[in-house]
Order: C-alpha cells, then structure tokens, then sequence
C-alpha cells in the first residue's frame, strides 16, 4: 500500500505544499505478480526475492526559485533478481571487460585496445572532467543522486518546462545498453531495476568505463576512443585536459554540440557549461 500525505495553497504569488509518499517494503516478486501482463516482459520467468519499497518527498515553496526540497529513499531488503530476459551485465575478467549487451543498431567499439578505451589506460583528467559534466556525485552515490534530481526538477519548475536532466551515470549506462527511447512509466521502472543491478554487480570503475565507451559524442561517433580521432586525430590516451573539456561540453546533445565541436564554435549555453565543469574540478 502507498501511503499519501500532503497540504498545499494556491496564493496569488504561487503555489506553496508538500507531499510525502512511502510504501512499506513488499515482496518484489508480488509487485512483479500485480504488474499488468506485458508491462515489464523482460520480468517475466526472472528468479526474484526480497522487498523493495520506497519513501519520497517533494516540497514546493513559491518564494524559492523552484521546488524548495525533493528528497527519495529506495527501502530494499536482501533484494535479489536473476535470469532476466534478455538482460546480460557487461562481464570484467582480471579488470578487462570481455562481454558487453549490444542492443540492436548499436556502434559500440570493439573489446580490443585501439578501439575499446581501458579507464587504466586513460589519463585521470579525461575521467574527472566527464564526472565533472555529467555526474559530480558519481563515486558517492548508489546510482540515484537525489541532489541533481532536486536541481533538475528545480530548473523545470522554474522554467515551466522539461530543460534539465537528473540522469547518473550509472542510469545512463543503463539506457545505453538496454532500453530505447521511449517515455512511459515501464521504462522508467525498467531504467531503476537496471541502475540497481548494475551498481550491485559492477564496480563504480567498471560502470564508468562501460559509459565512457558507449556514450555518444557526435552523430555516429560512440566512445571516448572513437571522439579523440575524430576530433582531435589522436588515441583517448593522449587527449589533454583542453580537449576533454571540449568532449565533455557535447554530452547533453551529441549530435548538436558536436556540430559546434566541428565548426571550432561552441554557442553561449556551452560557454556557461564549461564555467559549470571547471567550477566542478576545482572544488
């Protein structure tokens, strides 16, 4: 059972409440079980135990910027999933990666050297500089950052429209290699069992590899290896620091701001977004 709870008003300056939500831990097979057929197949003949359930808060303040406080807790106990459908982890041996999920139509890089960036063999400023972009909190977390959620959801309210992204790392890894595009409330459920599965079975350094190698940095350019010669005519393990600042800016939207990469010209939104990651580096 969920339980709601909250008040509000609608001033004539804005709108002010709070809304708490928690569901007690249930069994997560029965969750599973209550699910309408066909909304998670991958779920579907899956080995499950343990419960999960979660508590939530979301505060609105109108004399603040946006929501005044968001806050989430994942309430898991011995939570345990297995034989997924169609659903394989990427598989490290001695620290090197042998087996990665290739979704269909995917340009990931091969597993060789040459092709296939090791995070040991990069220099740790490329790696700090796309933490700094993208996922400050990274190496704190447990794949979910409330704090950016909150900044996120902050930027949208104000804005009254949908202008930031609250994505981990790790959740990103998780839409890269499983899930499509599409909005709905199954994918979303989806993309949080994955980031739990994946921060369970893999290292903080593995997830970050995986990312590095599957992001996409233009139009048909996948990985930081295949980014480095195409931009700047050189292996990943050469890039400098001016250069992974020039990569990192492009993430949010690969195929546009990789564009202004080519052209040399980054728009007044990247200026202020690389202020935002060197801000980040020198804390």
């Amino acid at each position: 059972m969920i339980v709601l709870k909250g008040f509000g008003d609608l001033p004539g300056a804005g709108a002010t409440g709070e809304l708490s939500m928690h569901m007690e831990p249930v069994s997560v097979a029965a969750l599973r079980d209550s699910m309408p057929k066909g909304m998670m197949p991958w779920l579907d003949g899956a080995t499950m135990s343990g419960k999960v359930g979660f508590e939530a808060l979301v505060r609105l303040d109108a004399a603040s910027p946006g929501l005044a406080a968001s806050q989430f807790e994942l309430l898991e106990e011995n939570l345990r999933l297995a034989n997924l459908a169609g659903i394989s982890l990427p598989v490290f041996e001695e620290g090197q990666i042998v087996s990665l999920p290739r979704p269909q139509g995917s340009r990931f890089p091969a597993l060789r050297e040459g092709s296939w960036a090791s995070l040991r063999r990069l220099p740790r400023h490329v790696a700090r500089t796309v933490l700094a972009a993208e996922d400050d909190g990274f190496f704190t977390h447990r794949g979910f950052d409330w704090r950016g959620i909150q900044r996120a959801m902050a930027k949208d309210y104000a804005a009254g429209a949908f202008v930031a992204g609250g994505s981990t790392i790790t959740q990103q890894v998780a839409k890269n290699l499983f899930l499509s595009s599409e909005r709905s409330l199954s994918r979303k459920l989806q993309e949080t069992l994955l980031t739990y599965l994946l921060e369970k079975e893999l290292t903080k350094e593995q997830v970050l590899e995986v990312y590095l190698n599957t992001a996409r940095f233009g139009r048909e350019i996948v990985g930081i290896e295949a980014a480095a010669r195409h931009y700047f005519a050189k292996p990943a393990g050469a890039l400098t620091q001016a250069e992974a600042l020039a990569l990192a800016v492009v993430l949010p939207s690969p195929v546009r701001f990789g564009e202004q990469l080519e052209r040399h010209r980054f728009d007044a939104s990247r200026l202020e977004k690389l202020e935002h990651i060197v801000a980040n580096l020198e804390r």
